[in-house]
């Protein structure tokens, strides 16, 4: 129990450490929800992160197949765990603009159809859709994982143009 208690105090102290050292931090989609067969796209403010002309931020999006599955020799429903599988997956760059006085990460991936919708139910497991957004900047040290609504709804984003995977960042690794 005291483990427990101190697990989380060290969880709270970093969590508050990386809301000052980077801001309130929130994804907003553009279209909502993402879509497959169209676009999922996001925009991020980072407040307290100065623009500067090489920030770069990779973004992977993943639609992953969650079930459950249970130790070796157990038969009791304590021993659950979850596991996942990635069914589809895409990567990119993302764009970075000033924003006031601090930094807005932008992007869009294009989703084809034919892919599960999210919390598609499959028995007892179920698929979801991740965004993980990571800057590449080893000083800055900003690295988050959004699980995101996508539905079959093939809907473009209204102000995101640039798809991330074909960013000049992403074919200059290539």
């Amino acid at each position: 129990l005291v483990a427990v208690g101190a697990g989380l105090l060290v969880w709270a102290v970093r969590a508050t450490l990386d809301a000052r050292r980077h801001g309130d931090v929130r994804l907003v989609m553009d279209p909502f929800p993402g879509s497959i067969g169209g676009h999922v796209g996001a925009a991020v403010d980072l407040p307290a992160v100065p623009y500067h002309p090489g920030l770069q931020f990779a973004v992977t999006l993943r639609c992953a197949y969650h079930y459950p599955t249970r130790s070796a020799g157990s038969s009791t429903s304590n021993d659950t765990h979850s596991r996942e599988h990635v069914v589809w997956q895409a990567e990119g760059a993302a764009q970075v603009q000033p924003q006031g006085q601090g930094s807005r990460i932008s992007f869009r991936l294009n989703v084809p159809a034919g892919l599960p919708q999210s919390e598609d139910p499959a028995g007892d497991s179920e698929h979801h859709w991740t965004v993980l957004l990571d800057s590449t900047d080893p000083a800055l040290k900003l690295s988050r994982q959004f699980e995101v609504p996508v539905y079959a709804t093939r809907a473009e984003s209204t102000w995101l143009a640039q798809d991330a995977a074909s960013h000049p960042q992403v074919q200059a690794r290539q």
